[in-house]
């Protein structure tokens, strides 16, 4: 007995199924299909407010898939293609960059001892600015040590330190400081034209086919 009831109940949505499209043959109208919260099938000339945002295919009248509506993407997917998309981006214009820089490297450096040749004179030309740099230094700290021992005198003595010798001694401070930290910056920029130019020696043996590039794994 329920067999043959489960039978008509399938039978009866069969022919109402039919007679939906067959009304919307003869009227001309498109309608579209759902799923609903029981993940049944539904079919509709409208779609009810809840299930909007749903995936949904569109009909015409003659019963043949015209579109499909995707689902609404939820917030986090949302930002997560933007995340990619951004990415994505951002690598495209770092690859044009490289690009960009490789074809520099190949019309300016025929050979990687070119290169080496113009990071050596780089190098030197720091050298020579932190030996200068060095040595003002270190007559700056001999000058000032003289000028310490000079007032520490003065006040063993009990006498008071000449605004004069008191104004040397801070001038030669300040250019003592001064010199250190000029120094400071230019070893800071000598590793950073070496560690630059290793990078550029690197790349352009690879661009000139003399290093082979590990294969991936």
């Amino acid at each position: 007995m329920r067999s043959m009831l489960s039978g008509w109940l399938v039978a009866l949505m069969l022919g109402l199924s039919a007679l939906s499209t067959a009304e919307a043959q003869n009227n001309g109208k498109k309608f579209q299909c759902w799923t609903d919260d029981k993940g049944q099938r539904a079919c509709g000339d409208r779609v009810p407010p809840q299930y909007a945002q749903r995936e949904r295919q569109v009909f015409d009248a003659n019963g043949r898939v015209v579109e499909v509506k995707p689902r609404q993407k939820t917030p986090e997917e949302v930002a997560e293609l933007e995340r990619q998309a951004k990415a994505a981006a951002e690598q495209r214009q770092r690859d044009e960059v490289q690009q960009s820089y490789d074809r520099f490297l190949l019309s300016t450096f025929n050979t990687p001892k070119e290169l080496e040749k113009m990071r050596d004179d780089r190098i030197a030309t720091i050298d020579g600015r932190l030996g200068l740099a060095e040595k003002s230094v270190a007559d700056n700290e001999a000058a000032l040590h003289k000028l310490r021992e000079r007032a520490a005198a003065a006040e063993k003595d009990g006498k008071a330190v000449p605004e004069r010798m008191a104004k040397q001694i801070r001038q030669f401070e300040t250019t003592l400081r001064d010199n250190q930290a000029g120094i400071a910056q230019m070893r800071a920029e000598r590793l950073q034209i070496d560690t630059k130019f290793a990078a550029d020696l690197e790349r352009l043996k690879i661009l000139r086919g003399t290093v082979t590039v590990p294969a991936a794994q």
